[in-house]
């Protein structure tokens, strides 16, 4: 069964989550580490009925769009050539815009001009697939859904549309709950409400201390097929012909291509980092005596941690729209026959 691209987006959003649910684990254990906080033990429920051990419990209890944002992800073209305007800002990561630019500008380099164009103008979108330079060719042969044959036998290339799909910023509140047993029940001298007390603060100056921290999120929707195009774009560039006007120009992109291979698609995957952003939360008595009267626990201290996670940044690699054929305009004239001729306008072959 194919998977369509929300279902592969929704699920990349699942598999962000927990990762992110995993750090904070691994950050709060990094900080009582540090602290040289032994005993205390973190995780995302609630120690059972007779605990021993005081306990802290990372709970998530809220979640929502930061700064009250209530539009919807607008999608913009990366796409572009040198001369045009640039693309709108819709939250894209820079190297995704570098590197959407590197291929409007080779697209605009190994693609004939668009009739009646000047130079550096749009491409045409009427090119034929045997036109193509050899590994573009090949590359497009091996994709029907990327070529579009006519009767008269001619096959032409689609343009690539590259669309940056962007995210959106949540804010996750966790209640740090701590909870364990009276004092004395670990042994003669202990103190868990102290200990608590030591990891709830060590927690609270390290979050102060730290922005968050960054992580490697995958795109889903930039897979092989992008990938091997590139490839196909950057071998192109590096045999083009030493005569053409842009050959030098061709030459630095070809080498921008390798090195933009290996810093945006690692171990032959998409990726762009993201920053999740930590810090303290206050949360209300109100609100935190019904989070408790919810649990139905018992809390010997409390505090709250807000994270900012960016979710949903896709991409979409995909033929163009269609490919645009320039026709003859005509004119109807009628010459007192039937049936009446159409007749080319003064100018059109």
């Amino acid at each position: 069964m194919t998977t369509t691209p929300r279902q592969q987006q929704l699920r990349q959003v699942q598999i962000t989550m927990k990762t992110v649910n995993d750090r904070l684990l691994d950050w709060v254990h990094g900080v009582l580490k540090d602290a040289r906080i032994q005993g205390l033990q973190v995780g995302t429920e609630f120690p059972p009925s007779g605990s021993t051990q005081p306990h802290l419990t990372l709970l998530p209890f809220r979640m929502g769009p930061t700064d009250g944002r209530s539009s919807n992800a607008s999608e913009a073209s990366l796409l572009t050539i040198p001369g045009g305007r640039p693309p709108p800002s819709t939250g894209r990561p820079e190297p995704w815009g570098m590197f959407g630019a590197m291929v409007g500008e080779s697209i605009q380099i190994l693609w004939k001009k668009h009739p009646n164009r000047p130079r550096g103008g749009p491409p045409s979108p009427g090119m034929q697939v045997h036109e193509l330079p050899a590994p573009l060719r090949e590359w497009y042969e091996a994709r029907e859904d990327w070529c579009m044959p006519f009767e008269d036998g001619r096959t032409f290339a689609a343009l690539p549309s590259l669309v940056w799909i962007p995210g959106i910023d949540l804010a996750v509140h966790f209640l740090v709950s701590g909870s364990g047993p009276a004092a004395g029940a670990m042994g003669p001298g202990s103190n868990p409400t102290s200990t608590l007390m030591g990891g709830l603060g060590a927690i609270a100056m390290a979050s102060h201390q730290e922005s968050g921290f960054d992580m490697d999120i995958p795109v889903p929707g930039a897979g092989t097929d992008l990938i091997e195009f590139c490839d196909a774009i950057r071998e192109s560039l590096s045999i083009l012909d030493p005569g053409h006007y842009a050959a030098l120009r061709a030459q630095e992109l070809a080498g921008m291509f390798a090195d933009a291979k290996s810093a945006i698609f690692p171990k032959g995957r998409a990726v762009h980092t993201v920053r999740i952003g930590l810090d303290l939360l206050d949360i209300p008595n109100s609100e935190l005596f019904s989070l408790m009267q919810a649990a139905n626990r018992p809390i010997r201290a409390a505090s709250g941690l807000r994270l900012y996670v960016r979710l949903g940044d896709d991409l979409r690699f995909a033929p163009a729209a269609a490919v645009v054929l320039r026709f003859p305009r005509m004119h109807f004239r009628e010459l007192n026959e039937t049936p009446p001729s159409w007749i080319p306008t003064r100018g059109d072959p």
